[in-house]
């Protein structure tokens, strides 16, 4: 939203100035007739109004367009599990509705390897609400083993599916940083005994 508050005032200061410019070239034409129209300065205010309103109600339609977009993020931490030390996944969303969500997995989005990483019914996150998943690090790395190029954290990617056949696809860079984290304090634990 915010960088359509920059277009918006763009907008703003253009409508205050637009009058006072035509103002000026019509001036200048009496002075110096290098401006030959024949039309007056009334129908040219009109007409750049229009075209400026025309433009502000585009935008209007692509903020309320992009509104009704789903915005999702995952964050990660390190926590316990039933079994072991795992990684909490917490899906957040940012849309400004509920979101009904079928699916989770990791996938390789090139190679169209998909594979679950949450299995659970499908469920709903309310909007600006947070849904979080503890799983253990020995399934994650399972999971991670079924897909090739697993070891690319750049070929590795959240895929989120949604109700009515919608996915989003999201980079699982942070997840691998925290699985980068668990392994060196593992290192460090065993060095100690």
């Amino acid at each position: 939203m915010k960088k359509y508050i920059s277009i918006i005032l763009a907008f703003l200061l253009i409508c205050l100035l637009l009058p006072f410019a035509i103002e000026w070239v019509y001036d200048l034409g009496d002075k110096y007739p290098i401006i030959h129209t024949s039309y007056s300065q009334g129908e040219i205010l009109g007409y750049c109004a229009t075209v400026v309103g025309l433009l502000i109600s585009i935008l209007a339609l692509l903020i309320s367009l992009k509104s009704d977009d789903v915005h999702l993020n995952i964050r990660h931490a390190i926590t316990n599990t039933d079994k072991d030390l795992g990684i909490l996944i917490e899906i957040k969303n940012d849309s400004l509705f509920d979101c009904n969500i079928s699916r989770v997995e990791l996938c390789n989005k090139k190679k169209r390897y998909f594979a679950h990483i949450v299995h659970s019914p499908p469920f709903s996150i309310p909007a600006k609400g947070i849904k979080s998943f503890a799983i253990d690090i020995a399934d994650i790395r399972k999971v991670l083993n079924c897909l090739p190029d697993s070891n690319n954290s750049k070929s590795i990617y959240y895929c989120i599916r949604l109700s009515l056949n919608q996915t989003i696809y999201l980079k699982s860079n942070e997840l691998y940083e925290y699985i980068k984290r668990f392994d060196e304090a593992e290192n460090r634990h065993k060095g100690v005994n």
